[in-house]
């Protein structure tokens, strides 16, 4: 009898624990070329490969927006239906779970908690570390079309104002996940990848004068781009994509403010860099002194050539000069 009630206790236990992923996080993203948001589910650690693995147990995601907004549910992607020998074709639902729109503690702010249903049962394909799913997409307007940044983003479990705040109305909007058992898997979220101002290549080369170039990849309802170069005093030095200063600038970090068209904001910075003017080559005789004088910046120094005769002397001398 002793046996069998170890036996039993054994088998209640393990029946929570099927779940081999240890670690899950969640990233908002936003797809331009069909104009939705996207969360997707990411595997941080571990695998899920058995049928009892793989299947959903309740989970929720929090989403913060500006007050106002209007957000609908477009499509449900994972898990699916089923699925047991990965023959599911209809994805489970995800729904909006509770709201609360601009509370006492943010009234600039929309909360929402969306869920999944686990009834019916539903399960993902195989699940391996690094691999990212699609759950489900949104349409999210705003009352003012500013669509960047931190704007509309993941709840933050642990920062944002919790139940207790003024006007959140008891609501819990924390993130969670679990899969195959109760044993809470979310570990986070990763950086999101949502409509803003993207630089795809800053750097700058040495050639005559101060010279960066700027490269940026947005989404066209963002376009017009417009720029603000500043040099490192702060002065306003260009307004163009690309930087040109011919004498060169000044010498240190540069900025780039760059605005888009729905009110998009950010800045870029790089250190400068440019050739040093070293003047015209000249000809003299044997026995002159010459003073050698670079600029552009004048901070250098200057070094002989191997091969030159023995008996010619190079001095240094203060701001970019030698004799």
């Amino acid at each position: 009898m002793k046996n069998l009630l170890l036996l039993l206790a054994f088998v209640s236990f393990t029946s929570y624990t099927y779940s081999q992923v240890t670690s899950t996080k969640y990233q908002l993203r936003y797809n331009a070329n069909l104009e939705k948001y996207e969360v997707y589910l990411y595997i941080n650690e571990g695998s899920a490969t058995t049928p009892n693995q793989r299947i959903q147990f309740n989970s929720q995601i929090g989403l913060v927006v500006p007050n106002d907004s209007q957000i609908v549910l477009d499509s449900s992607y994972m898990p699916l239906i089923g699925n047991a020998n990965y023959d599911g074709i209809n994805p489970a639902t995800w729904v909006i779970g509770s709201s609360v729109q601009g509370p006492a503690v943010t009234p600039e702010l929309d909360y929402y908690s969306i869920i999944v249903l686990i009834s019916p049962s539903a399960r993902y394909n195989n699940l391996i570390a690094g691999q990212y799913v699609k759950l489900f997409s949104l349409n999210i307007t705003t009352p003012i079309s500013v669509i960047c940044d931190a704007k509309i983003r993941l709840w933050e479990n642990g920062l944002d104002p919790d139940a207790s705040q003024p006007g959140m109305g008891g609501g819990n909007f924390d993130n969670g996940f679990t899969l195959g058992g109760v044993n809470q898997l979310y570990s986070g979220n990763l950086p999101q990848i949502i409509k803003g101002i993207y630089l795809t290549d800053l750097y700058s080369d040495c050639v005559e004068g101060t010279n960066i170039y700027a490269d940026f990849d947005i989404d066209t309802s963002q376009g017009p781009l417009t720029y603000t170069w500043l040099a490192p005093s702060g002065a306003i030095v260009a307004n163009t994509q690309d930087l040109s200063i011919v004498p060169a600038g000044e010498i240190g970090i540069y900025k780039l403010i760059v605005n888009d068209s729905i009110g998009c904001v950010d800045t870029f910075s790089i250190s400068s860099e440019s050739m040093i003017n070293a003047g015209n080559d000249t000809f003299h005789c044997a026995g002159q002194m010459y003073r050698l004088k670079g600029s552009g910046p004048n901070t250098g120094t200057w070094k002989a050539l191997s091969g030159n005769p023995s008996d010619v002397e190079l001095i240094q001398l203060l701001n970019g000069e030698a004799d």
